[in-house]
């Protein structure tokens, strides 16, 4: 358990600080949607690997932690509750997706979703 825990708190404080350093020098829309989707699901599943604990589960503590953090920074309870749920399918997605096509093929494809989501979200703040 403390290595899931450890795992998961891993990920986010990594990708917290990274997240931080890319947005200060990239354009929001391209960090948001390019570049840090496939960072966050590279982190989550490479610390689930590292530690040998469930991907799922990391991504799960991954999506609590992120919510937690945007609703402390003022992001309403909806779109925190969404870094839960969007991160936790994501989780499913790697977990499932590892199985044919190893874990480079799940993070790939958990990363593409992840874009396309973010890429929504934004479509939809815009219009």
């Amino acid at each position: 358990m403390l290595q899931l825990i450890t795992a998961g708190v891993l990920s986010a404080g990594s990708a917290w600080a990274i997240n931080g350093f890319i947005l200060q020098n990239f354009s929001q829309k391209t960090a948001a949607t390019r570049i840090i989707p496939c960072l966050e699901e590279l982190l989550k599943t490479a610390s689930a690997v590292m530690f040998s604990v469930s991907i799922l589960n990391v991504h799960v503590i991954f999506g609590i932690l992120e919510g937690i953090i945007d609703w402390r920074n003022g992001t309403n309870r909806k779109a925190s509750l969404l870094s839960l749920i969007t991160h936790s399918i994501l989780g499913l997605i790697t977990s499932k997706m590892a199985v044919f096509f190893g874990v480079f093929g799940a993070i790939a494809m958990a990363s593409l979703v992840h874009m396309g989501w973010n890429q929504y979200i934004i479509y939809k703040k815009m219009f």
